[in-house]
């Protein structure tokens, strides 16, 4: 179904607003397709005014550099292929163009940025250069100063943050790539009998 929302978005008339078609499409399918990511893009085209979106924030291309390295930090390719492998980056990338507020660009800008400030503190050297083992704990420092942020500030728990921001993305468009259904879920391409409350063995993969 996600498929299906994906292939319309870009493919209906352009007199229907991409927004528009994404929430009546969300509330035609049903809660099936609704992923984190989904459900905050439904609750922001009922909410939202037009002018809630514009084109005057930007990915740079030192940014989307930094996506594709965040995003396989957070599915790396193991003995499956990871973030980068699913094309999960391109998603990243259209959905902040085609979907984010501007508030949502602010914030996810403003992450990539920190990661640069953090780096340069912690190695002194840009994010890109280090290596995997840097990345990692520099994405693990600024989700500990958004997490206290939170505890210092209790009325910012429903604001976003980078690090939410981007664990959403990358894991959304991963389970609805053809890598993540397929070779890391269980995935049948033609299901037989619904069974709604059936027990996983231990190792099981969960059902695609």
């Amino acid at each position: 179904m996600y498929f299906i929302l994906l292939y319309l978005y870009f493919t209906m008339n352009t007199l229907i607003k991409r927004r528009e078609l994404i929430r009546n499409l969300t509330i035609t399918l049903g809660a099936g397709i609704c992923t984190p990511t989904l459900t905050s893009l439904l609750q922001s085209c009922s909410t939202a005014p037009e002018s809630a979106f514009s084109n005057k924030y930007n990915l740079s291309s030192i940014h989307e550099k930094i996506i594709p390295i965040v995003a396989e930090c957070i599915i790396p390719t193991t003995n499956t292929p990871g973030a980068i492998a699913a094309k999960v980056p391109a998603f990243i990338s259209m959905i902040f163009k085609e979907v984010y507020t501007d508030i949502e660009k602010i914030i996810f800008i403003a992450g990539l940025n920190a990661l640069s400030d953090i780096s340069y503190n912690k190695y002194n050297q840009p994010f890109l250069t280090c290596n995997s083992l840097q990345h990692t704990e520099i994405l693990t420092a600024l989700e500990i100063k958004e997490r206290k942020e939170w505890d210092d500030d209790k009325k910012q728990i429903k604001d976003k943050k980078f690090m939410i921001l981007i664990k959403d993305l990358t894991l959304a468009g991963f389970f609805s790539s053809k890598i993540g259904a397929t070779q890391v879920l269980n995935y049948v391409h033609i299901p037989g009998r619904y069974d709604g409350c059936t027990e996983l063995t231990k190792g099981q993969k969960c059902w695609g």
